[in-house]
């Protein structure tokens, strides 16, 4: 579990001041719509926009999430395109930029090459 390894880093390597485990204050809390660990899709925009989120765990949320995206837009006659991305927020997104960036251009570049095969019929 992401947080029970983070209750005991900070076990580690900065301890309570009353001496209790980080892990103590974990309570659980039941499910609520839109923030239990089921992916939500917003399908307002269905046939042109897809939007999702992975599991929301509010302590990892202020170090680090993400919202990814495919958005398909008219680009002439019989021609579209697909525009897809992520926005990261989160007090570590800002240094974490330049990694995540190299790492999704490479991913989506051979996503992007497997699609247009598949849609040019090629693959």
């Amino acid at each position: 579990d992401v947080v029970q390894t983070i209750c005991a880093l900070l076990d580690a390597r900065r301890p309570r001041e009353d001496g209790k485990r980080y892990s103590e204050q974990i309570a659980f809390v039941a499910d609520r719509p839109g923030h239990d660990r089921r992916y939500a899709i917003d399908a307002t925009k269905i046939g042109r926009e897809l939007r999702w989120k992975g599991p929301s765990i509010p302590v990892l949320d202020l170090v680090l999430s993400g919202e990814h995206y495919f958005i398909i837009q008219e680009a002439g006659e019989k021609k579209v395109r697909f525009v897809h991305g992520e926005n990261f927020t989160g007090f570590a997104a800002k240094a974490l930029e330049p990694l995540l960036q190299q790492r999704i251009t490479e991913s989506y570049s051979t996503m992007n090459r497997a699609l247009k095969d598949r849609c040019e019929g090629r693959a």
